[in-house]
């Protein structure tokens, strides 16, 4: 399942502008900053290129959700408020703190979906635009990309779906006619497609195509050994198979010929192991591999000490398993 983290108003009338007023279930992230399962109707999606930029904006995004106590939903600051509590009041907030940490907030204040996606940027990415404290989802798209930090996506089935979501993704919606928006982050990715790794092979050097079909442009061009995540096959009009693969360089998929590429054997784990960057106990851990599972072998392997290491594909990561546990 797909979720999304939001500022989306549960108040109406003379409440509008006044924290802490969530109208929280205990022990559920439901309130005017909530959580709430993936739906469609987006414009665009912000990818961030880097992990670590995706990571931060996420966690921002949860850490605020999970604040309900001080953190709440307002655009305009009421007179009966005393103007203490416009949407920009929790950028304020965070400012004053040594460590701008949401979850640390300790002050009421308030924020409503652009302001808070602003606020996720400059404190949560670090990326320090002071124009982010007053953004609206009117000026997002080209404050984001000004940033030179993110990729724009348009692909329907992301928009709509969510087919192909990652956790940390930026999603917009607006309106040029009516001046309404919305905007919200991904927090989890979407792990279920039905992929598979293929190696270049027979040749020197292969081409990545927009389509399958030798007509297409070129998008890439990989070398023999490169290993790509493919994710189904297709034909073209002579009914030749073509692997639809992921270009990582452009994040994007594309098509390479299935003369050129072939699927890696695989693997069983009799128990559980883990998959790790370099080959020996010592390396970073990676991800659990269960038992019974059959990962990708890429057929590389070395000796780290008396135990042998393969490096092999599991769930879109590539490591090294050991011998111990992981079976040709």
């Amino acid at each position: 399942m797909l979720r999304i983290a939001q500022a989306a108003s549960s108040e109406l009338g003379t409440k509008y502008g006044t924290p802490p007023n969530q109208l929280r279930t205990p022990g559920k992230l439901d309130g005017e900053l909530n959580v709430a399962n993936f739906y469609g109707g987006w414009n665009f999606v912000f990818r961030p290129k880097e992990e670590k930029t995706a990571e931060a904006i996420a966690d921002f995004m949860l850490g605020a959700v999970e604040n309900g106590v001080y953190i709440g939903y307002g655009q305009d600051s009421l007179k009966s408020d005393g103007g203490r509590y416009p949407r920009t009041t929790l950028f304020d907030a965070l400012f004053q703190m040594s460590d701008p940490n949401p979850r640390k907030v300790k002050t009421l204040c308030n924020c409503d979906c652009s302001a808070l996606m602003g606020d996720a940027l400059y404190f949560g990415a670090k990326i320090y635009n002071p124009g982010f404290r007053t953004m609206w989802t009117g000026t997002e798209r080209k404050m984001v990309m000004d940033t030179g930090k993110f990729i724009e996506l348009t692909d329907p089935l992301l928009l709509e779906l969510g087919t192909g979501l990652k956790r940390g993704d930026i999603l917009l919606r607006y309106n040029e006619a009516t001046g309404e928006g919305h905007t919200a982050v991904a927090i989890d990715s979407d792990d279920h497609r039905d992929t598979f790794p293929v190696r270049i092979e027979n040749c020197a050097h292969s081409r990545i195509r927009s389509g399958p079909g030798v007509e297409y442009e070129t998008l890439q061009i990989v070398t023999r050994g490169d290993i790509l995540e493919a994710e189904g096959t297709t034909t073209d009009m002579d009914g030749f198979p073509w692997y639809r693969v992921q270009v990582d360089s452009l994040d994007m998929m594309g098509y390479t010929s299935s003369a050129y590429a072939m699927p890696l054997p695989q693997g069983r784990c009799t128990g559980d192991t883990w998959l790790r960057k370099e080959a020996g106990t010592k390396g970073k851990e990676v991800i659990v591999i269960p038992k019974g599972a059959k990962p990708y072998l890429t057929g590389k392997q070395t000796k780290v000490g008396l135990r042998v290491w393969y490096e092999a594909v599991y769930g879109g990561h590539r490591g090294w398993a050991s011998s111990l546990y992981l079976k040709k």
